[in-house]
């Protein structure tokens, strides 16, 4: 039987976490009140859900979606500000042009985040039915079985540089 070791509380911060599909979480922040500790194996059990703070900057989500290439998209620049993540790409249709496009998140049943597009554009065109096609092949951006701590989403920010998903932790963590 392995050793058990009780905690008053915990805060615990991870790094470069990257996740099965290949998004990279940049940092996790979880905090909690009283917690136990198993060794060997090491397991950690929450008495009480914990709070839990995953941050992607910008620069990860650019690396995910120049990995992902969705319709061919390539050369991806991400700037998160304001609740709104604008991307830039190049497309190849007859010839590479660029695109933007301006997209929000939306948590759906507290497990996923979901992009939404709510504009693009090739040159100074509408591009919505281009960028809207390759949706499928992003949604959901992040997904709470891909994360290494059981958790519900319960709200997503999108502030400079970076997207800051807030939840609750559960045990077993």
């Amino acid at each position: 039987m392995p050793d058990e070791v009780r905690l008053q509380s915990l805060e615990a911060k991870a790094f470069g976490i990257i996740l099965p599909m290949g998004l990279r979480v940049d940092e996790v922040q979880l905090t909690s009140g009283p917690a136990r500790a198993e060794t060997d194996p090491f397991r950690l059990f929450l008495d009480q859900p914990g709070r839990i703070l995953a941050i992607i900057e910008e620069t990860s989500v650019a690396e995910y979606l120049n990995q992902l290439a969705p319709g061919g998209l390539k050369g991806f620049s991400v700037a998160c500000a304001n609740e709104v993540i604008r991307i830039n790409a190049t497309a190849k249709i007859l010839f590479e042009v660029p695109v933007e496009a301006d997209l929000t998140l939306v948590v759906e049943d507290e497990q996923r985040l979901m992009v939404v597009l709510q504009s693009a554009e090739v040159k100074g065109a509408d591009a919505r039915k281009l960028v809207e096609g390759q949706l499928d092949r992003i949604n959901p951006i992040f997904d709470v079985k891909d994360f290494p701590v059981p958790m519900r989403i319960e709200r997503v920010e999108v502030r400079d540089q970076a997207i800051w998903v807030h939840g609750l932790a559960y045990a077993p963590a």
